[in-house]
């Protein structure tokens, strides 16, 4: 079925029911005079998102990441270039599954965010946690993880896949959120064993650095690249694109983009407090993991000129840096 502008169609495959939604946009006379024109005459941002924009949760607080649009910033998988530089960060938990995300720097400092791993029974889908969500051990996340990255995933798909043109992706350095080196993966006899989830992976040679917590400077790391930059197309066309690319096989990473929220006061609150400055915590594995990437300086480094490994790259061996 061909979908009209401005509409998105979805069929629930356990009962068979189709859903058109509708957008304004779907109106050609609704064009951006009307938005602003019509925006102005609304009480609240977030009642104009309710009703225009039909996002239902637009009461649940301000969106932690308002720089994000997809037309700027999502776009369909291509063929990975074999110069970039690959990094990606893990969010380990005691209860929840795990979450990875990949990505890689290009020569122009794009930073594309290539494949998401978070092997929740709601990937993609709206909706809290489950309490009896589906969970595996260290061993399977690891070697998990080195299968996607090897080269036989020859297809882009949601939830880990990625083309590796039958290559291994090898990761010039990997972050893991700093309370995996605190949680053991083992508890007998009611005492915490020796070994901790940094150590598992360590052990399958998924070598980590620690990742940094100060969450303003993640989310105003991502959120500046996030914001449409101005560059000129080969055709000679002036055209808007965020330095952050997303592939949009990365289902949950653009829901939780779409989602992570701060908490709105209530009435009562307001009158005593200020905003916080903490988002809610729920459901934002993914937004965690790009924070921390970001806050990192990823390079991108010609290959001709070092020997990828997959371990931290001290500074004095990138290019160009000098002590």
């Amino acid at each position: 079925m061909e979908v009209p502008h401005g509409c998105t169609w979805k069929r629930d495959p356990k009962t068979g029911i189709e859903v058109l939604r509708i957008h304004c946009s779907a109106d050609p006379k609704e064009g951006s005079s009307w938005v602003a024109q019509t925006k102005r005459t609304y009480k609240s941002e977030a009642l104009w998102m309710q009703e225009q924009e039909i996002k239902a949760d637009a009461f649940w607080g301000q969106l932690l990441f308002p720089e994000f649009q997809r037309q700027y910033t999502v776009i369909p998988p291509h063929p990975i270039p074999a110069d970039v530089t690959f990094y990606m960060g893990i969010d380990s938990h005691p209860r929840r599954p795990h979450a990875f995300l990949w990505m890689y720097v290009d020569r122009y400092d794009n930073h594309v965010y290539i494949r998401d791993w978070w092997c929740s029974r709601i990937y993609r889908r709206r909706g809290k946690v489950p309490e009896d969500d589906d969970l595996h051990t260290r061993k399977e996340y690891a070697e998990t993880v080195l299968w996607l990255e090897g080269p036989d995933i020859d297809v882009a798909g949601p939830n880990g896949f990625c083309d590796n043109a039958g290559r291994r992706q090898v990761q010039q350095r990997r972050i893991m959120d700093t309370p995996g080196k605190s949680w053991s993966t083992n508890r007998e006899l009611g005492k915490e064993g020796p070994e901790t989830f940094w150590d598992t992976y360590q052990g399958y040679k998924i070598i980590c650095d620690p990742s940094k917590k100060d969450f303003e400077a993640g989310r105003d790391a991502v959120g500046s690249k996030l914001k449409p930059r101005k560059y000129q197309g080969a055709d000679g066309q002036i055209r808007e694109q965020s330095q952050i690319l997303i592939f949009d096989t990365c289902r949950e990473l653009i829901l939780e983009l779409e989602t992570n929220r701060y908490p709105m006061l209530k009435p009562g609150q307001s009158e005593t407090q200020d905003p916080t400055g903490r988002p809610l915590p729920v459901r934002k594995c993914l937004t965690d993991i790009m924070r921390y990437l970001e806050m990192e300086d990823l390079y991108w480094i010609d290959p001709r000129k070092r020997e990828f490994v997959d371990e931290f790259a001290p500074y004095p061996e990138i290019p160009g840096f000098r002590v």
